[in-house]
């Protein structure tokens, strides 16, 4: 969220596991992780659907699949990635709570902004206009969080999600 906005949590999470993965520790167990990033997504519902596009076209089906994301998302992480793979795949979800913002202790605001999320993510899946409401909504977050000073940053979060919830559900 600060300008010149290089950096990604695809690259971050990355560098974290790449730094993890050379642990001695962790050496053995961890040789034959394959890394891969999805930088094109704007919400946690695009980045397991790109990762699944990611997947395909390297022709990877039916495979382990191991979902590393923050804790106050594993609900929605576990819904979207076993309506996304299927049945098919062996999925193991593994919630990282990694999050250090004031926003992660408004447990009742981020209750209640996952269950929404949660809600609308399997709205969007459900066709290709769907998915483009969602997206362009996103980029609005976005663009939104960015004209707030970095240190109003989780206020920022906090009032686009009261003022965001529902307008949103008013589209769906």
């Amino acid at each position: 969220m600060i300008k010149p906005y290089r950096r990604n949590e695809a690259a971050e999470m990355k560098n974290f596991f790449v730094n993890l993965t050379k642990r001695p520790a962790v050496k053995k167990a961890t040789s034959q992780w394959k890394l891969i990033t999805e930088t094109s997504a704007l919400s946690t519902l695009e980045n397991i659907l790109f990762s699944k596009k990611i997947l395909d076209k390297k022709n990877i089906t039916n495979e382990k699949l191991t979902v590393f994301g923050e804790y106050t998302r594993a609900k929605k992480i576990n819904t979207f990635v076993r309506k996304i793979f299927g049945s098919t795949w062996k999925i193991k979800i593994i919630p990282i709570d990694f999050d250090i913002s004031l926003n992660r202790y408004q447990s009742e605001l981020i209750a209640k902004r996952e269950a929404h999320d949660t809600e609308i993510g399997v709205w969007a899946l459900q066709n290709p206009k769907n998915l483009k409401i969602c997206r362009t909504i996103l980029k609005e977050k976005l663009h939104y969080l960015r004209e707030h000073n970095f240190h109003n940053h989780p206020e920022a979060v906090k009032k686009f999600w009261e003022t965001k919830l529902a307008e949103i559900k008013t589209k769906t």
